[in-house]
């Protein structure tokens, strides 16, 4: 279970990245649409898993370059976030597949309903 201060930390890191993804997204990752799931900060706060949704076509190659700008991301987020804490945790990106997970159950669901089992 998340403490209230991991809890209070990973919202901020959330919204931060968010806002670093809206301003500078387009720029760095063309028209694909990054949104940040969740995350979730170790119990010592010294990593963040940040679970990202990617719509568009190229969403693996997408992931791929978030994941190469890491650095820069995490460069970007250090002014944002550095007076509230000593060390700034790593960042760890994640593709979050839970779409991709609950339109494949709905189409084979109606699949199977369209065949009558």
């Amino acid at each position: 279970m998340n403490t209230k201060r991991q809890s209070k930390v990973a919202r901020l890191i959330q919204k931060e990245l968010a806002d670093i993804f809206q301003r500078k997204g387009r720029n760095l990752f063309g028209n694909s649409l990054i949104t940040i799931t969740e995350v979730s900060v170790s119990p010592d706060l010294g990593m963040a898993k940040v679970y990202l949704s990617i719509l568009g076509s190229e969403k693996h190659a997408i992931f791929s370059q978030v994941k190469s700008r890491t650095y820069d991301l995490k460069k970007d987020l250090i002014p944002r976030i550095k007076n509230l804490f000593h060390h700034i945790p790593e960042i760890v990106f994640y593709l979050d597949e839970t779409l991709d997970h609950a339109e494949r159950i709905e189409r084979l669901l109606k699949e199977s309903a369209s065949n009558g089992l």
